[in-house]
């Protein structure tokens, strides 16, 4: 049963520019407070040994914006307690830390629940659809 649908299109230069603001012009991207509020550490780590960082940075964002408007309470979540990752074939995935997990679960009144991923990317421009299931 799905119990929540959650869509996002975002640019990348709309992410490019929450990138640069307010920092240094040879602070690297992933010190960004930008970064360090919205990426898991794993994301971090993999954002230092990618090669177009503003796309990666963008695709991040606009998935977890989908499952926070999938739950039904917004950002309360938590962006860096997401982590957005990919099985061997490519396909993207949530992988919830605990916080992440006990908030969906408290909103919908639940105990388990599956995520649900898909983006895809067009010049600029970036979409997220995220699902929530029982």
């Amino acid at each position: 049963m799905i119990l929540g649908i959650g869509v996002d299109l975002c640019s990348v230069a709309r992410i490019s520019e929450a990138l640069y603001r307010n920092s240094d012009a040879n602070q690297l991207i992933s010190d960004s407070a930008f970064c360090q509020r919205i990426l898991s550490k794993e994301e971090l780590l993999e954002l230092s040994t990618t090669q177009h960082k503003e796309n990666f940075v963008t695709k991040k964002w606009t998935a977890k914006e989908a499952l926070c408007k999938a739950s039904g309470n917004g950002m309360i979540i938590g962006f860096n307690n997401i982590t957005i990752a990919h099985e061997a074939s490519g396909k993207p995935y949530f992988k919830l830390n605990e916080v992440a997990t006990d908030a969906i679960n408290k909103a919908f009144g639940i105990q388990s629940f599956s995520t649900h991923l898909s983006i895809s990317d067009e010049d600029n421009m970036i979409i997220a659809f995220a699902i929530i299931s029982i």
